[in-house]
């Protein structure tokens, strides 16, 4: 199992980045977790400081996302296809966990296009995201 370095939480609801932010510092005491309101809020800290530079050749994507799908302007799904098209990004170590208050047999056939280990429905809780974590993502 890969040690998580990193956790990004992309949502746009306020008490739902509080509740993954809880679970991911519980699970992962080491790890930096970064929160963003919007996907392109994400976006931009990923190509900041997620991006290998020469002075920098070791940066890397986060091990684990929380994504959200329903956000405005850009959904999480459209969020995931510019990540995976950011030339140069190291993502191959990289998690995705949706999230969504719609059910998974509504978005299954969509969340199927892109590699992710696991879906979550809102609403959110601590425990059911910590078992979501524990139990569906093969990091620690």
């Amino acid at each position: 199992m890969k040690k998580v370095r990193q956790v990004l939480i992309v949502d746009d609801d306020k008490v739902s980045r509080i509740i993954m932010e809880e679970a991911a510092k519980e699970l992962f005491a080491d790890a930096t977790i970064i929160c963003c309101s919007s996907a392109f809020e994400a976006l931009g800290y990923i190509k900041e400081y997620c991006m290998p530079t020469l002075e920098h050749p070791h940066r890397y994507c986060p091990e684990l996302i929380l994504v959200d799908i329903t956000m405005p302007v850009l959904d999480g799904y459209e969020f995931l296809t510019e990540l995976y098209h950011i030339e140069g990004l190291r993502h191959n170590y990289t998690s995705v966990l949706l999230v969504s208050s719609h059910s998974y047999d509504k978005e299954k056939a969509k969340a199927q296009l892109f590699p992710i280990l696991g879906y979550v429905e809102k609403p959110l809780t601590v425990e059911n995201l910590r078992y979501a974590l524990k139990n569906i993502l093969p990091i620690r």
